[in-house]
């Protein structure tokens, strides 16, 4: 179904039944990424998933501006006033998770538990913060969006799979990529990446699953740390020494696991 917020519309899928819990996905994804986890905890753990594709992709509108955490947040709330739920359980992942930890910490009233994987509380270095990308090799990656699309997606996918055999894990990613634009990912990469949101994790009073992979490249396993050691009711940290970015195309099973034996 479609979703209206401010003059956005949003696509948003939901399956199952019990308490809900919804799926917030990476830069350059789209719900699609969460359909192995999605059908999983439906189907073996009695969950009810909602996966929406974030402003800007897959099939949700495409503004040319307004992808910060707070639009992305206001996002959230129509989605769920739209399913009639008054509390739910988050999964972030990536710049998915950015939305999940600051919606948790401003719509307290909203949030039962959160998951986060891949998470980072600032995608770029900051003062007192290093497990991140440097500015200049940020900057460097959006020129590169908008010069070449497609090849930078290319690397941008292949980073994020260290995994042997995860042949259609990327295509799944790329086809995702393909959904949107040079610029709107130029835009939603600025607006999420430009946020430093350490200053949230304490007020996220909810239970808390952090889940990250040792090999991941694009967000350090030591900013997932940060997050578990930061958070004020961490009930589980689990760094997975052989996956990626993406463990929930890698290994569904895995991430389904955690999530249901969390929620």
């Amino acid at each position: 179904m479609d979703v209206t917020s401010g003059a956005v519309q949003l696509r948003v899928s939901e399956r199952g039944a019990g308490h809900p819990v919804l799926f917030l996905h990476g830069l350059l994804a789209d719900s699609t990424v969460f359909d192995p986890v999605a059908g999983l905890v439906c189907r073996d753990h009695g969950l009810r998933a909602i996966s929406m594709d974030l402003r800007g992709h897959g099939r949700s509108g495409k503004p040319a501006e307004g992808y910060g955490v707070e639009e992305h947040s206001h996002d959230v709330d129509a989605v769920l006033d739209a399913c009639s739920v008054s509390e739910v359980t988050l999964v972030g992942w990536s710049m998915g998770a950015a939305v999940a930890l600051h919606y948790a910490a401003t719509r307290p009233d909203r949030v039962r538990k959160i998951v986060l994987a891949g998470a980072t509380p600032s995608l770029l270095q900051q003062p007192g913060f290093a497990a991140a990308t440097p500015p200049d090799a940020f900057t460097g990656m959006l020129g590169a969006l908008l010069a070449d699309y497609p090849a930078t997606v290319d690397q941008f996918v292949a980073a994020q799979l260290p995994e042997p055999g995860s042949e259609n894990a990327a295509r799944v990613l790329y086809d995702c990529a393909m959904r949107t634009t040079a610029a709107v990912a130029v835009a939603a990469a600025e607006a999420v990446g430009r946020h430093d949101l350490r200053a949230f994790a304490s007020r996220v009073n909810v239970p808390a699953l952090v889940l990250h992979g040792g090999l991941d490249a694009l967000v350090p396993p030591q900013a997932g740390q940060w997050l578990a050691e930061n958070l004020p009711k961490t009930e589980r940290y689990v760094q997975w020494p052989d996956r990626g970015h993406c463990p929930f195309l890698t290994s569904p099973e895995l991430v389904a696991a955690e999530i249901s034996a969390f929620v």
